[in-house]
């Protein structure tokens, strides 16, 4: 176990646990906290689908909330070109690569 030496580090991390806490809470109270999945692999796709749904939920409130008009025209106009850009997380690179498809 490592022993957080600063008091700013330990709070950055006790705040950071503190947020994963709450989504974990809020997805539980919204979603239930029982998984159908009968396989890991089931389960684990059932997680990620509830966060996302979490996640399309949040979005959506906060238009509401912030009286923002959500614009999509960036996202039809590379959907509507010929050599779409595709975005790349790898987990052995920290950054994102862009790519067009052909």
């Amino acid at each position: 176990m490592k022993v957080c030496r600063s008091a700013g580090r330990f709070l950055e991390l006790h705040h950071r646990r503190s947020n994963v806490d709450t989504v974990f809470a809020m997805v539980k109270a919204k979603f239930g906290d029982t998984l159908y999945g009968r396989t890991e692999g089931a389960q684990t796709t059932e997680v990620l689908a509830k966060l996302v749904a979490h996640n399309l939920c949040a979005l959506i409130q906060s238009f509401y909330e912030l009286g923002v008009e959500p614009s999509f025209d960036s996202l039809s106009a590379a959907l509507r070109s010929s050599s779409p850009v595709v975005r790349f997380i790898s987990a052995d690179e920290p950054f994102v690569t862009q790519t067009r498809l052909r």
